[in-house]
């Protein structure tokens, strides 16, 4: 096994971990996971925000915006 691989088993069950305690909200996990696929390498920066470009990554942004307004909203 490659350091590569470790590492991103180690990141993958930290963040099966994470999701499912539910100790930190949704979209700071995917933060973190992102964080730290850049950090350690495995993606470079620009591979790290190009999902930003996608239109569906987008409307998940937007799906979390409205729910909290909701949820807010009472």
């Amino acid at each position: 096994m490659t350091l590569e691989i470790a590492l991103s088993l180690a990141i993958l069950t930290l963040t099966l971990g994470l999701l499912v305690s539910g100790r930190l909200r949704t979209d700071v996990v995917a933060l973190l996971v992102l964080g730290a696929l850049a950090g350690t390498g495995l993606v470079t920066p620009t591979e790290a925000v190009a999902g930003f470009s996608n239109a569906a990554v987008i409307a998940v942004l937007g799906m979390f915006i409205l729910t909290a307004a909701l949820t807010r909203a009472g």
